[in-house]
């Protein structure tokens, strides 16, 4: 099985984003980034916060990613996470925790 990055189509850029959480000290962190179909990158960010799960984490990455395109003006943006279960909720093919509804619920207005 090969995992690599796959270029988007012509007409749009590629944001990926990811999160990860350390539990022992409640600390969260995110990286967002945005590459054009050569893989050049258009911007990139890294944060971090607090928050209560590596889902949490995950979706909050997003969040700020789409944020970030959403105030540079890049519309035309295909969304990349390496988390399924995020991308199914996302998607409503999977059961969203309470705890995460009011992340996913932005996220559906910012993709919006």
């Amino acid at each position: 099985m090969t995992v690599a990055w796959t270029d988007p189509p012509l007409s749009m850029l590629k944001l990926n984003s990811d999160g990860s959480f350390v539990s022992e000290m409640g600390l969260a962190s995110g990286a967002s980034l945005v590459r054009t179909k050569t893989s050049s990158f258009v911007i990139c960010f890294a944060y971090s916060f607090q928050h209560k799960s590596n889902l949490e984490a995950k979706a909050l990455a997003l969040i700020v990613g789409l944020e970030s395109c959403l105030n540079n003006n890049l519309l035309e943006v295909l969304v990349e996470s390496n988390s399924k279960i995020l991308c199914q909720m996302v998607l409503g093919k999977y059961s969203i925790a309470w705890s995460l509804d009011p992340l996913i619920r932005k996220i559906h207005f910012l993709m919006s």
